[in-house]
């Protein structure tokens, strides 16, 4: 799956590495704001299958088919399917504050 090693030392040196923790932070944080009850482990699960999912497609190594976009198209709806595995349900939106205007039947001048 790796095309070339990891060296988190050098890229640490070169400075490379300095948005990691907070990028990776704000990852665990959406996915606990999605409603998973572990998301530092469903953070590691959906990153991991969609570097995977990724990885595959962009190498011609998914092997989905030879119709034209299908590597894409066959990508998209796996990455959903791992979200909707990994991240539990969200609940419904509370209607916003405009909710009942957007919903009355206008009325014809």
């Amino acid at each position: 799956m790796a095309d070339r090693r990891f060296d988190p030392a050098r890229l640490r040196d070169e400075g490379r590495l300095r948005l990691a923790r907070p990028l990776w932070g704000a990852f665990v944080e959406l996915v606990r704001r999605h409603g998973s009850t572990r998301p530092a482990e469903g953070t590691h699960v959906l990153f991991a299958g969609l570097h995977g999912i990724a990885a595959l497609t962009l190498s011609g190594r998914a092997n989905v088919g030879d119709a034209p976009g299908a590597d894409a198209h066959v990508a998209l709806a796996a990455a959903r399917r791992l979200a909707d595995l990994v991240l539990p349900e969200r609940p419904a939106e509370p209607p916003g504050p405009h909710a009942d205007a957007e919903r009355a039947p206008r009325r014809s001048r």
